[in-house]
């Protein structure tokens, strides 16, 4: 389960910035708020039916009050606390004893850390394309646009897409172009730079895959 590796970073991540101490600026806890809220918000009735979306649920409510509480967990509650959720899984509970139990100098927490900020961030991310694109596949295929071209559509859909790309560090192949929110006229040079993103034949196509056979056969509308 991906929410599972998720929450146990995020968990880690806490823990190591509860080490660094006065040598951190500052904490991940909006972050890590973020995160939890779209787990949940992406879960579904199984998510609560017993075995891991059990122990899923209870690594959050452990995550939560870790930020709220973050005195009451040093290293051996913590782990105390964990051994009791993941007493099933032995494996599990070896993966987590190894990533918090490992002695760190200040110099390797920092990069741990930045590591982890880095994971989850893409992580969000991803689940935030992957909601959009399962939105815009939802309005095409039903042909919910409401009188709004597919020309139109597709090209703010990119738009929005390569807003998100941006957020991320490492560079997607699938970005046109560097691309600033706050800026009307860096908007309209993207959507422009967007527009003529087409094949020979008229369709539309993008640096997505899967956007690419959502809008396969799809003319780029006259």
């Amino acid at each position: 389960m991906v929410q599972l590796d998720i929450i146990i970073k995020v968990i880690t991540l806490l823990n190591r910035e509860r080490e660094l101490g006065d040598n951190i600026d500052d904490t991940s806890s909006d972050l890590v708020k973020t995160i939890v809220t779209s787990i949940k918000g992406n879960g579904n009735k199984k998510l609560y039916d017993g075995g891991d979306s059990e122990i899923l649920d209870n690594l959050i409510h452990l995550t939560l009050d870790m930020v709220n509480n973050p005195t009451n967990y040093d290293k051996d509650t913590l782990l105390q606390s964990l051994e009791l959720i993941v007493s099933d899984k032995p494996n599990l509970l070896k993966v987590i004893d190894k990533s918090i139990n490992i002695d760190l100098s200040v110099a390797s927490l920092k990069r741990t850390i930045i590591s982890l900020r880095n994971t989850l961030n893409n992580f969000y991310k991803e689940q935030q394309i992957k909601s959009a694109l399962s939105k815009a596949s939802y309005k095409l295929t039903t042909g919910s646009l409401d009188g709004e071209s597919i020309s139109s559509f597709t090209s703010q859909l990119i738009t929005n897409l390569e807003a998100l790309s941006n957020t991320t560090r490492t560079k997607d192949p699938g970005i046109v172009d560097e691309l600033d929110v706050g800026d009307d006229e860096n908007m309209s040079d993207m959507l422009d730079k967007v527009k003529d993103q087409t094949s020979d034949d008229g369709r539309i196509k993008t640096g997505w895959k899967e956007l690419n056979v959502m809008l396969g056969g799809l003319k780029k509308a006259a």
